[in-house]
């Protein structure tokens, strides 16, 4: 069951945390990604034909955004988990194992397929590996994912950036802001402690960093 607003919680600060929870969900962060890189970033990928860039915005959210939360979807007409929080660690499991296979997927049709650039199969596989990783520790302690995806995030953008010899200063800034704002949300919705958002913040930064070192 989802954690019902404990009595002397504001009402208000209660609904924006559950907002930015649900902006910040893990399984958007690769949404994140490909807009910034494709759109917004200075990157020479920035500069490829529109219709290119979209194809590879729908294609790879697809796989590693869309069928997920279809998937989770589903789960939750079920009752295999309650929302789209998943408050408890057995919730986790399902969902999570689902997104592992299609991001890996994804990665290798964008990689052989596709024949996308690293730094673009570098977010498929990322993912990949931060999800892996939270369906090995979830059985066992609840990690923030949400904290592993901002780290995911924060990590992918200074490595690119360090890698391409881009400015990536302002990305950065805003997502060690936003990384605060994420961890201050799920500590105020009683859905971690600081311990597994600082723990799940470290982790997503080693697997992205891992998977980018490797590719």
């Amino acid at each position: 069951m989802a954690i019902k607003r404990p009595e002397e919680n504001n009402f208000f600060l209660w609904e924006a945390a559950r907002g930015l929870s649900i902006l910040a969900h893990p399984l958007l962060v690769p949404i994140y990604l490909l807009l910034y890189m494709l759109y917004f970033s200075s990157s020479p990928w920035s500069k490829l034909p529109m219709d290119f860039k979209s194809s590879v915005l729908f294609y790879i959210s697809l796989g590693t955004t869309l069928i997920p939360l279809l998937w989770m979807g589903i789960c939750i007409v079920f009752r295999v988990v309650s929302d789209i929080e998943m408050p408890s660690k057995a919730e986790r499991f399902w969902p999570l194992l689902l997104s592992c296979i299609t991001s890996f997927v994804t990665g290798i049709i964008a990689e052989r397929k596709w024949e996308l650039p690293e730094s673009l199969t570098g977010i498929v596989y990322g993912t990949f590996a931060v999800l892996l990783v939270a369906l090995v520790i979830t059985p066992f302690w609840k990690i923030s994912l949400h904290s592993m995806g901002m780290g995911a995030l924060l990590c992918f953008v200074l490595m690119i950036g360090l890698d391409l010899n881009i400015d990536t200063g302002p990305g950065l800034y805003a997502i060690v802001f936003l990384s605060g704002i994420v961890g201050w949300a799920r500590l105020y919705l009683i859905a971690h402690n600081i311990h597994q958002i600082i723990a799940g913040f470290c982790v997503g930064f080693a697997c992205m960093c891992t998977t980018l070192l490797i590719l």
